[in-house]
């Protein structure tokens, strides 16, 4: 699988020193060797997993059960879905199960690790979450709406998106999310990463400039365009 390594490495740093992306790479390759990158805090690992009608009591189960695998994840240095998807940990959160019996019944759960003392302890942690003060239970957080102006300007940043990675040839994705456009909508220095390093030169900058309005986003026949509002502002400077 390594054989052609060499060969696409050369192909891929010279395309990209053609385009005078390899300062991107940099940046990325930073935040990948950054220790804290990777320092999470195992007991907010349940934030990071979805969960159908979350309550408090399947939310304090999902707590330890998700602390669980991110330590043990930490511990054998391995990808968390390696060590348990997050669909079981959602589907056991929501069973809650008490037995063996029941835990080797759980969408995709090895039978040879709820045989396990791994298993015996993931019994433990749930019959510990739910024998514990309800007042201590997480409580599902409920996504404020955002407001009308606001969308309406995160409606004029998403084209202006498709504008900036159609322009350089990069997915929509890698430069903001939507929860990133909507941070961006009602904060200029919002702490996202399309206000820093490459993403802000390829998409921040003019974001920043549409919300000024110094650059607006229209349509030119069938297509959409961006064109500049007033040429002075020391944005273009």
């Amino acid at each position: 699988d390594v054989t052609w390594l060499v060969e696409v490495y050369e192909k891929l740093a010279a395309e990209l020193e053609k385009r005078g992306r390899t300062a991107w790479v940099f940046q990325e390759e930073e935040i990948l060797a950054d220790p804290a990158t990777y320092a999470n805090d195992p007991y907010e690992a349940w934030q990071r997993v979805k969960v159908k009608s979350p309550k408090p009591k399947t939310l304090a189960v999902l707590r330890e059960i998700a602390a669980w695998r991110e330590r043990r994840a930490q511990e054998k240095d391995l990808p968390k879905s390696w060590v348990m998807r997050d669909e079981t940990l959602a589907d056991m959160a929501a069973q809650m199960p008490k037995d063996v019996k029941h835990l080797k019944k759980i969408r995709n759960m090895p039978s040879d690790l709820a045989e396990s003392r791994h298993g015996k302890m993931l019994l433990d942690l749930i019959n510990v979450a739910i024998n514990s003060n309800p007042k201590n239970w997480p409580q599902p957080k409920k996504k404020k709406p955002v407001p009308p102006s606001v969308s309406a300007t995160v409606d004029i940043l998403r084209m202006l998106l498709k504008i900036q990675a159609a322009q350089h040839d990069v997915a929509t994705k890698l430069l903001s999310s939507t929860e990133d456009l909507e941070a961006i909508a009602m904060d200029d220095d919002a702490d996202v990463p399309a206000l820093k390093g490459w993403r802000f030169e390829v998409f921040g900058r003019e974001a920043l400039a549409v919300k000024k309005g110094a650059l607006a986003v229209g349509l030119k026949g069938t297509k959409i365009v961006k064109y500049k509002v007033n040429a002075q502002t020391d944005l273009w400077d």
